[in-house]
């Protein structure tokens, strides 16, 4: 019974540290700037350069709302998908967890 009890536990743990790692944002380490191919996150809310806004070196100052952009992909996801060929070829290639 020992035994069972630890793999519980150890079930539990596992899920509680994934859990926390998990992503909390929908396209968090997905963008980069396409002028300098810097992080993408500024602000608790907006994706812009990161490196023209810390550092200066980039000249790429614009920057979008998050629920913005999101949307904005969600949406051509959502589009792409309903065509047959895009979401066979979507199912073909996305990996089973």
């Amino acid at each position: 019974m020992r035994a069972g009890k630890s793999a519980q536990q150890g079930q539990r743990h596992q899920l509680v540290f994934y859990e926390r790692q998990r992503l909390r944002m929908l396209l968090s380490y997905l963008l980069k700037c396409g002028c300098c191919g810097g992080l993408s996150k500024v602000s608790q809310s907006r994706y812009g350069c990161s490196i023209a806004r810390n550092k200066g070196t980039c000249t790429d100052r614009l920057t979008v709302r998050q629920k913005e952009l999101e949307g904005l992909v969600i949406a051509a996801l959502q589009s792409r998908l309903r065509e047959r060929r895009c979401w066979r070829n979507f199912a073909m290639n996305t990996p089973t967890i």
